[in-house]
């Protein structure tokens, strides 16, 4: 006899896979089909929540593309849906299109600490110690992901050119009176914080 656990469990597992429903019941594998679309439905809407601005450098169509690949290689068995990032972000830069343009892999990790810091503790008060900061990220870039990330803001009025590669950018994420405030950084100043 099958105890209740065990058909949860199994059932789970069918719905996050495209295994075929047990014994061939092809109304069980229609049933289980709405259900996996509307996971995996579910779980994209994160991903564009996560990562407008990975999408818009992307094209929709191909950020879809990544997306569906990703959520059905990757499962999700957490309960908290918005740490699928740091997963997403390992498997875009993993992914072949950073041959093309690596840096979509940066945009990803900026949106991915934008993410953490903005939803971390609040700071009401700028102090002098980062060790009372709790909602801090400290970001090191290839690339001007600063501006790529205003060029993909729905208020940005003008012309969406992407920079070409420039010097390290550094830049310091912090969280005060649930504003985030983006600092950019020089080399010594981010190393100084980073240590």
């Amino acid at each position: 006899m099958t105890t209740l656990a065990d058909y949860q469990h199994d059932l789970l597992a069918q719905l996050l896979t495209n295994k075929d429903a047990p014994g061939g019941d092809t109304d069980l594998a229609t049933r289980l089909s709405i259900y996996r679309r509307n996971i995996l439905g579910s779980r994209f809407a994160v991903l564009q929540q996560l990562f407008p601005c990975v999408e818009k450098l992307l094209g929709k169509d191909y950020f879809q593309q990544l997306g569906e690949i990703f959520l059905q290689q990757h499962p999700s068995h957490d309960v908290a849906i918005s740490n699928i990032s740091q997963p997403f972000v390992a498997f875009i830069q993993q992914h072949e299109v950073m041959q093309h343009v690596a840096y979509i892999a940066d945009v990803a990790l900026f949106e991915a600490a934008w993410y953490r810091v903005f939803h971390g503790r609040n700071n009401p008060e700028a102090t002098a110690s980062l060790k009372s900061l709790v909602d801090v990220e400290l970001i090191d870039s290839a690339y001007p992901v600063h501006l790529l990330w205003e060029m993909c803001q729905p208020e940005y009025r003008g012309d969406f050119q992407l920079p070409e590669r420039s010097e390290r950018t550094y830049l310091l994420l912090v969280q005060r009176n649930h504003a985030i405030e983006m600092m950019v950084l020089s080399k010594e100043q981010w190393q100084a914080l980073e240590s």
